[in-house]
């Protein structure tokens, strides 16, 4: 699975999803579902709680830590499930459920570009050496996100909200700040 694809003639930078999920975010949710036992309680909005946390923090982290090679797009697609141990501890259904709710919030309140996709990076990386009319089409709408998505009037209004309303105490301001920062400075 590759981390990433760095497409040089659009001078942009994907970052898949899928690694990050498998990598980082996988294992500590299971690990916090152990922790907090919630196997045995079957709490939903905590799963949720957590699941999102997780969510957050990991691809915040991994783009923060990242080097500068280009605009930065998350690169998201669910054809992870199908070999992810997650889906030992929820059901399918629930976790395909958790993901889009994932990826709604990342999309509309981070300064994070976010391109969804029904196949994988992988593949993507194929076609694009290839220069096929699909991945042609596909850095055409990379390009209208990157144009369309400006962060110089992010606010922390709508996360602040969200942040309270979740639970989620370790996003502040200067955590969010940096994540701005850097995506400012890359474009």
């Amino acid at each position: 699975m590759i981390k990433e694809l760095i497409l040089e003639k659009q001078n942009i930078q994907l970052f898949n999803y899928s690694y990050i999920f498998k990598t980082f975010i996988e294992k500590e949710f299971i690990n916090s579902f152990y922790e907090y036992k919630l196997n045995e309680f079957k709490k939903e909005g905590m799963s949720r709680r957590l699941f999102i946390h997780h969510n957050i923090h990991s691809i915040c982290d991994f783009i923060l830590k990242s080097k500068k090679r280009g605009r930065q797009v998350l690169y998201f697609d669910y054809n992870i499930l199908e070999e992810s141990e997650i889906c030992n501890y929820i059901e399918e259904a629930k976790l395909k459920a958790y993901m889009g709710y994932a990826y709604h919030k990342i999309k509309i309140l981070l300064p994070i570009r976010v391109f969804h996709s029904s196949f994988t990076l992988e593949y993507y990386e194929t076609i694009h050496k290839k220069k096929t009319g699909l991945a042609l089409e596909t850095a055409a709408k990379l390009n209208s996100i990157i144009e369309n998505t400006g962060f110089e009037k992010f606010t922390f209004e709508k996360c602040k909200r969200f942040i309270k309303k979740e639970g989620l105490v370790f996003l502040d301001k200067a955590y969010f700040n940096n994540l701005k920062s850097k995506q400012l400075l890359i474009n």
